[in-house]
């Protein structure tokens, strides 16, 4: 098996060594292939750096009602005490269609004071 690098470093000699071994293979596509992947490696480092970084911990005086809300509304959050709401984002179970959901939940209930219902003053035994 020849690795990788190899192979799109010396895409000659090894067309050339298929060649005279009667194997076809396309090495363009592999090329191709191989840029694909790496594009994807970086995107998934960066939204990792992305997720690192901002850790989704948004904080606010009314941390436990606006979850309260978000769980109303079918957005799982953590709070951690005093005032932080945190979100677990993670890429292998959650698309961006979720979390561009959850953000514009969490927007709504912020925007137009959800959160300031008296349903969800009260602090639940289990959140």
């Amino acid at each position: 098996m020849l690795d990788l690098q190899y192979i799109c470093d010396n895409l000659e000699p090894v067309a050339e060594n298929c060649r005279n071994r009667g194997v076809e293979v396309d090495l363009d596509r592999i090329v191709a292939l191989r840029g694909r992947r790496s594009e994807l490696i970086t995107s998934g480092d960066e939204l990792r750096r992305e997720q690192k970084a901002t850790s989704s911990q948004i904080p606010t005086a009314e941390s436990d009602e606006a979850k309260q809300a978000l769980i109303a509304r079918g957005v799982i959050g953590d709070f951690r005490a005093p005032d932080l709401i945190r979100f677990g984002i993670t890429p292998l179970y959650i698309g961006i269609e979720e979390v561009n959901k959850a953000v514009e939940i969490l927007a709504d209930i912020m925007a137009n004071r959800h959160w300031d219902r008296a349903e969800f003053r009260q602090r639940a035994r289990v959140t």
